[in-house]
């Protein structure tokens, strides 16, 4: 017999491992690309790591934030025509 509460303990530790080290990658990324292109071309301060980590962070939020409000919009509009009609 399949222990299925130990299968999802290993879906979730994957999931979560896929998470961390998309946001390490990405805050990886940002880093290195803000301070090759910005730093070196315009100017501009260094930023640090963790810097890239906060600014990666943000832009998901602005994403989430986005995409529910769009869902939460949709749905209020599915219901009222449901309703008025």
């Amino acid at each position: 017999m399949i222990d299925r509460t130990r299968f999802r303990g290993h879906r979730a530790l994957l999931s979560a491992s896929k998470i961390t080290a998309a946001l390490v990658i990405g805050g990886a990324l940002l880093h290195w690309s803000w301070n090759t292109v910005a730093a070196d071309l315009f100017q501009a301060p260094l930023m640090e790591f963790r810097h890239g980590l906060a600014a990666e962070m943000l832009i998901i939020v602005i994403a989430v934030t986005a995409v529910m409000s769009i869902r939460l919009l949709r749905r209020g509009d599915s219901n009222h025509e449901t309703h008025a009609g």
